[in-house]
């Protein structure tokens, strides 16, 4: 214990990495051996995947050596930006729960203790939490990054135009039921529905799920400093 301990002291972000990896895959190895409902989870992380990988590149990538490794970076970097909304989408899938007979019919208003509706709550929360966290850490990798190639982006700054960002893709993806790779398989059907969705109701989205992305931001700051 006091090796992990120590390792994980002086190597804590390749260590938050490689438990991220190993999490995920056991994650989607349950899902496919043990759960028969919320299957869509194994897609929606699966997306949320991709951002962490492409930031652990990012931040390995040496900036400063070669004109070709700079651009290399940004194209890297844009790809990150396109695909990250899909961890903090995450946050809109605990609709879901809404789904599991979790009431009793013999009782009302008393919560049943069948094992089966409590295995798929703790499934969907703990991979919805997990996906959140992934994305936070894939945040804190890009913008640590940035910040030694450009020494001025304040955090903060970075931090709040992602979070609106992700506000305008989930709004899209949980409303036109549009996911990031309909970008890529139909961008010109899919940039038409993309820039008419402005209403009333979008930017009070865009509120509220921006302002719930940075409340879990400022708390795992607080917990990880």
């Amino acid at each position: 214990m006091e090796i992990l301990k120590s390792f994980k002291t002086k190597n804590r972000e390749k260590f938050d990495i490689y438990a991220f990896r190993v999490l995920f895959w056991g994650y989607i190895l349950v899902s496919i051996l043990f759960i028969d409902r919320f299957n869509f989870m194994i897609l929606n992380l699966s997306l949320a995947y991709i951002p962490f990988e492409l930031s652990v590149i990012i931040s390995n990538m040496k900036y400063k050596e070669k004109k070709s490794n700079r651009l290399l970076y940004w194209v890297v970097f844009l790809l990150w930006l396109f695909f990250y909304p899909n961890a903090p989408y995450l946050i809109t899938d605990f609709f879901h729960l809404a789904t599991l007979d979790y009431i009793d019919p013999m009782r009302d208003y008393i919560f049943t203790s069948d094992p089966y509706v409590w295995k798929h709550f703790c499934y969907l929360s703990t991979g919805i939490i997990f996906g959140i966290g992934m994305g936070l850490l894939s945040l804190k990798l890009v913008y640590k990054s940035i910040r030694d190639i450009t020494k001025k982006i304040s955090s903060n700054m970075f931090i709040v135009v992602v979070a609106i960002l992700s506000s305008y893709a989930i709004y899209i993806g949980r409303f036109l039921r549009l996911h990031t790779l309909d970008l890529i398989i139909y961008p010109f059907d899919t940039i038409k529905q993309v820039v008419s969705v402005f209403s009333s109701e979008f930017f009070y989205f865009m509120l509220y799920i921006t302002i719930v992305q940075l409340i879990i931001y400022a708390i795992w700051k607080l917990i990880r400093d």
